[in-house]
């Protein structure tokens, strides 16, 4: 019961000072898709992350820009 409090608190110390640590940005997510006689825009405009079950999920949102 003791090392999983101190491990809480320790994990807990080094999220305030690490987290959120900026791996990739926005800008570099977005891209075109060439389609016949057209092209698709995909805008990111935010990303989350989350660490469940020891996998880590990312989530993209994205825009179609006209």
């Amino acid at each position: 019961m003791g090392s999983s409090l101190l491990t809480k608190m320790v994990q807990s110390a080094i999220d305030k000072r690490m987290n959120p640590i900026e791996i990739i940005r926005a800008d570099k997510l977005s891209f075109a898709i060439p389609i016949q006689n057209s092209t698709i825009k995909m805008e990111a405009t935010g990303i989350h992350a989350e660490v469940a079950n020891n996998t880590l999920l990312v989530h993209i949102d994205y825009t179609f820009p006209k």
